[in-house]
Order: structure tokens, then C-alpha cells, then sequence
């Protein structure tokens, strides 16, 4: 795919797949389980990106991944805190799906790589579990805010140079997962290739009503802190107004490590949320 142009078709191509297959799996049983369980990136012809979360030992995980037509070998590999492959999946297809049922309770990394496409290829993974949740509906809530992601494309089409700014490369740039009113989360140690201008777009499914982010620079890798309220090392912006997105731009240096946080400050219940990353 091109840098920029066309983004909304070939994010609109995997945003269908995820969100159909995430309804079905809920009207299976299996749910979302917090935060930090939807990820997206922009990945060149060979390269691979990461993601760690909690898991539990002994509930049964499904990871799964989707890539838009220009990708013809998505691969997903999954290993514990000591670098031990507990689970994969490297057919030759683009669509890789896994499930697991832990040994032990731990940090576990999910890899994602690009094995094979004709272009950058825009990626999306999740992880689900079929465990008692104090959540439900969470496949339908994420289809839902991945409809409106797409609808929320034309923001950039129209109001940014569309050849200067993308996804950036071969790291997250989309952050999802299911957030019930009032809590608040961060995603850290972000970094840009070269000082650039950024774009962060924060939003939700229909039933969140008041999303607010803030991006701050860390005071180095690792440290931060992730209270939403507290005062900021150095505060690049800040969302806060009452509405259902929140945007947030500003130049970001190579030289530093960022903090993207995070809230659902109003709802009618929990919803599923996502942040955006661009650059240009």
C-alpha cells in the first residue's frame, strides 16, 4: 500500500475481518479481558513487531491476526518471560490463529511478523479468552469502534497533507482493548525515528461518551508514571474536553521516550476504545 494514500480502503479491510471474527467469537463465549488486548501496526515486507501482556495460567487464549490483500504470509509467534516458544502459527495464509491454555501466570510475548507481501501491509492482533468475565459483548462493542475508526479516517484525509503523514513503521500504532467508566491506562516508552510531528487520535464504541489522552515525554525508558491526574516530566498535549474523541498532535524528538495515556472518563457502560498513532 502506499504511505498515506488509500489508507481508509486497506484499513477497512482489516478492520472487517477483525470485527466480524470478534462478534462471532463472543457470540461463542470467548470476551476481551482488559486494556491491552488489541494492537495494530504498519509493517514492511519481512519485519516483525511485539506486544506483552499478562496471562493466566490455565484459561484458555485465543491470539489472532489479520493483514489487508497485500500481505499473502502473516506468521504469530508466542513466548513466555524465559524467550520459550509456547505456541505459533507459520502457514502460509494471512490470517494466523492460535490458542493456548498457559502453564504458568506471566509476562508473554506476542510476535507478529510480515513473512511475505507485495507492499507495507497494515497488520491487526488480538488476544480473547473464554473464562467468567465481568465483561460482555466485547467482539460487537470492537466491531462497532472499528466502524467508526474507518468513518474516522476521513479527519486525516481532510485535514492532513495526506502524503506526509502514516502509520509509523514496524512498531504499534494502534492501541484497543475494553474499559469500563473512570479508568484510565498508559502506553509508554514510545519512541519516533527522527524528530517528527505526531497525531494521536483517541475514541470509542457508542457507548462512551466523554475519551480523553494526553501524550507526555518520559523522563527515560521505563519511567513514568501512569496516573492520568498527576503532574507530567514534560507534557507534549493534552485532550480533555467533553466529547467522545479526543486529538492530540505535537513534535516528538528522537531522542526521548513517550507516554500515551489514556482514559474513559464517561459511559454508559464499559467500551471498547482505541488509540492512533501517526507521523509524518
Amino acid at each position: 500500500m502506499a504511505v498515506f494514500a488509500g489508507i481508509s480502503d486497506y484499513f477497512a479491510q482489516v478492520a472487517f475481518q477483525a470485527g466480524t471474527y470478534t462478534s462471532l467469537m463472543t457470540e461463542e463465549g470467548w470476551e476481551f479481558d482488559g486494556n491491552d488486548c488489541f494492537y495494530g501496526a504498519l509493517l514492511v515486507d519481512g519485519a516483525s513487531v511485539s506486544s506483552t501482556r499478562y496471562f493466566s495460567k490455565g484459561t484458555n487464549y485465543n491470539v489472532w491476526g489479520f493483514a489487508d490483500e497485500d500481505c499473502s504470509d502473516l506468521d504469530i509467534k508466542i513466548t513466555n518471560s524465559d524467550g520459550t516458544n509456547v505456541a505459533q502459527d507459520n502457514s502460509v495464509d494471512k490470517v494466523p490463529n492460535c490458542t493456548f491454555k498457559p502453564s504458568s501466570s506471566g509476562s508473554y510475548t506476542i510476535k507478529v511478523t510480515n513473512y511475505d507481501s507485495r507492499d507495507n501491509v497494515i497488520v491487526f492482533w488480538g488476544v480473547m479468552n473464554n473464562k467468567e468475565s465481568e465483561f460482555y459483548n466485547t467482539g460487537r462493542k470492537c466491531a462497532n469502534a472499528l466502524g467508526r475508526a474507518i468513518t474516522f479516517f476521513e479527519y486525516p484525509d481532510e485535514n492532513l497533507d495526506s502524503d506526509g503523514y502514516h502509520f509509523p513503521r514496524n512498531q504499534v500504532c494502534m492501541i484497543g482493548g475494553i474499559m469500563p467508566q473512570g479508568e484510565t491506562q498508559c502506553f509508554y516508552n514510545f519512541s519516533v525515528d527522527g524528530n517528527k510531528e505526531c497525531y494521536f487520535f483517541g475514541f470509542g464504541s457508542e457507548e462512551v461518551s466523554d475519551y480523553d489522552i494526553k501524550i507526555c515525554q518520559q523522563e527515560g525508558n521505563d519511567i513514568i508514571n501512569t496516573n492520568y491526574e498527576d503532574n507530567e516530566y514534560y507534557l507534549v498535549g493534552a485532550d480533555n474536553s467533553e466529547d467522545a474523541v479526543a486529538v492530540v498532535s505535537g513534535k516528538l524528538w528522537d531522542s526521548y521516550y513517550y507516554a500515551l495515556k489514556y482514559r474513559n472518563y464517561k459511559s454508559s457502560e464499559s467500551g471498547f476504545v482505541f488509540n492512533i498513532i501517526l507521523t509524518e
